[in-house]
């Protein structure tokens, strides 16, 4: 509550609310932190607890916040079809 006796608005409510409502729910299911903001110290509880206010929610912080978008980059990149590559080097457009 802030001093003025009304509740606090959610951290998370201006990103959600961005999203189609029938998608909103799903988001909040599946909300997963990277990077260095996801290393403080029970952030995921915190978030959990503000998405109650909008329906409740699940959020994960990942093991390795620091690599984990490099990670999945280089994932993406190992499983993209050659054809993308020839785009990306200029040699080809995508059909």
């Amino acid at each position: 509550m802030s001093s003025y006796g009304a509740e606090k608005p959610s951290a998370a409510t201006p990103t959600i609310g961005t999203f189609d409502p029938e998608f909103q729910a799903k988001l909040r299911a599946n909300v997963i932190l990277a990077g260095g903001g996801s290393r403080l110290s029970g952030l995921p509880l915190l978030l959990e607890k503000d998405l109650k206010g909008l329906g409740g929610g699940s959020v994960t912080a990942v093991d390795d916040p620091t690599y984990a978008g490099s990670n999945g980059g280089l994932k993406m990149a190992v499983e993209m079809p050659a054809r993308y590559w020839k785009v990306l080097s200029g040699t080809a457009q995508v059909r």
